[in-house]
């Protein structure tokens, strides 16, 4: 667990050229709407509406800092259940890439209200004894 020590202020002291980040030069993002921008407004009934605005997006931001390429798969309400099951295989999206950045969860967890795992489900010493999970199923597709 990361721990900030007493007193620290993170955003005080944010290196410009984000550290070694630019050593990537092809990374994949799949998220939700943490990672797609996604911004939450109000049309003409009142409604609320949300919107990706993949411009505003960290991978995006990280792009224009590092200039590294970032593919953002990312959208709004995603679950690793339903990019795994449908929205990959409809938009293409089993490409290789230099380095992956997996940011899904929150709508796993709080809307679908999927089993926590923990710590606990990792074997350093013997591999084969992990139970599955995301990381599985995704090295299944990638590597075939």
């Amino acid at each position: 667990m990361f721990l900030l020590k007493e007193n620290e202020k993170p955003l005080d002291n944010i290196k410009e050229n984000c550290g070694f980040a630019s050593i990537l030069k092809d990374v994949g993002v799949i998220g939700d709407s943490l990672s797609s921008g996604e911004f939450e407004a109000t049309n003409e009934k009142g409604e609320t509406t949300y919107h990706d605005m993949y411009e505003y997006s960290w991978p995006q931001i990280l792009e224009n800092i590092t200039k590294t390429k970032y593919i953002n798969y990312s959208r709004g309400g995603m679950s690793f259940k339903e990019f795994y099951e449908t929205y990959a295989n409809e938009h293409h999206y089993w490409n290789k890439h230099q380095c992956y950045i997996v940011n899904l969860g929150s709508n796993d967890l709080f809307v679908f209200n999927q089993e926590v795992r923990s710590v606990d489900d990792i074997n350093l010493l013997d591999p084969s004894k992990i139970k599955i999970h995301i990381l599985d199923i995704w090295v299944k597709y990638y590597l075939s």
